[in-house]
């Protein structure tokens, strides 16, 4: 009994240190939030669609509607200042208004996946859906929601879905791969990133690149990226810490 307890004891403490080991080098560019689409928004509500105006015109009283236009401009103004309580406020008197107002929609799930408030993002980028199937950042926003309560496949599909629509956001493949990531797909996780280097060539990509090398242990590989964007990146570049650090890590953990 004894010795059955040293020999688990040993094994937990080698555990540990493999853990520790694999995942020394993990550094906070893959470890940060991800992406939302921002630029979500639709066409300008004054340049709705003749059919939506004669849908309107026929529920909505000119000086409501005059009115929910004047409560929008103020909850875009509170939100462009970073102010997410009272733009919600605003958001939400204008769906008072017009319960299919879908520029308030859209800001209010910007600002609920903003607020750390996926279960509501999600419930709205449902609803957006159902006004615009086939719009990219609705997919992929709805996907961070998806991504914000742990729940991988169906922010996988989501993101797919957005790409499939839109292939030219290298956000979303960035976001993909954190996602592919967290299912341990690392490999897809490399090519995701790598569609993204296609589109948006910049170093943060790279070194998001190599941390995913490190997760394979594929060290020396790591090295060489994230040696030359060091080379690359100016003194004052925010880079350059964390490159070096990074750096580090895969030396702790080789």
């Amino acid at each position: 009994m004894f010795y059955s307890l040293l020999l688990i004891l040993a094994f937990l403490g080698l555990l540990v240190i493999y853990l520790r080991r694999s995942k020394s080098y993990r550094l906070l560019l893959m470890d940060q939030a991800l992406i939302p689409d921002d630029d979500c928004i639709p066409i300008p509500h004054e340049e709705m669609t003749a059919e939506r105006a004669e849908i309107l015109s026929k529920t909505i009283p000119i000086h409501e509607h005059l009115e929910m236009k004047e409560i929008f401009k103020r909850g875009e103004s509170f939100f462009l200042a970073g102010d997410y309580d009272e733009s919600e406020k605003l958001f939400i008197r204008v769906l008072s208004i017009d319960e299919h107002h879908e520029e308030s929609h859209a800001r209010l799930g910007l600002i609920y996946l903003k607020k750390g408030l996926s279960a509501k993002a999600e419930a709205v980028y449902r609803k957006l859906l159902g006004l615009d199937p086939a719009n990219a950042s609705y997919h992929s926003n709805l996907a961070l929601g998806l991504y914000m309560q742990r729940r991988m496949e169906e922010a996988r599909d989501c993101y797919l879905k957005a790409i499939e629509l839109d292939p030219e956001k290298s956000n979303r493949y960035i976001n993909l791969a954190h996602v592919y990531r967290d299912l341990q797909s690392h490999d897809l996780a490399l090519e995701a990133v790598e569609k993204a280097l296609q589109i948006a060539p910049n170093n943060k990509y790279r070194l998001i690149f190599s941390e995913i090398l490190c997760d394979l242990r594929r060290f020396d590989e790591a090295k060489e990226i994230i040696q030359k964007a060091l080379q690359e990146e100016e003194k004052e570049s925010e880079l350059r810490p964390v490159a070096r650090l990074l750096l580090k890590k895969i030396e702790k953990a080789e």
